[in-house]
């Protein structure tokens, strides 16, 4: 979960809003497009590997591994930031 007490998180996620605002309208389509061709594809590699989340396990497994995935959100959020300000996408 987002947690604006998070300084580094909180400028982070602030600086990248208002890119992902001001950007044109193509460009913000690319970026909305890669963000979610990254989760398809965790998705699929998961499927064909035999990994399914147990049903509403999803929370337990999201507290079970917190750390992780706030830390690879945060870098991801990070690469998308300089991504955008140089208009890579």
């Amino acid at each position: 979960m987002y947690d604006p007490e998070n300084e580094a998180a909180e400028q982070t996620f602030t600086m990248l809003l208002h890119l992902i605002r001001t950007v044109p309208d193509r460009l913000g389509k690319k970026i909305l497009a890669s963000m979610l061709e990254d989760t398809a594809l965790l998705a699929v590699v998961l499927e064909q590997n035999g990994w399914e989340a147990p049903e509403g396990g999803e929370q337990a497994l999201l507290g079970d591994h917190w750390d992780k995935v706030e830390e690879e959100r945060d870098d991801r959020a990070i690469r998308l930031m300089y991504a955008i300000q140089k208009n890579e996408f």
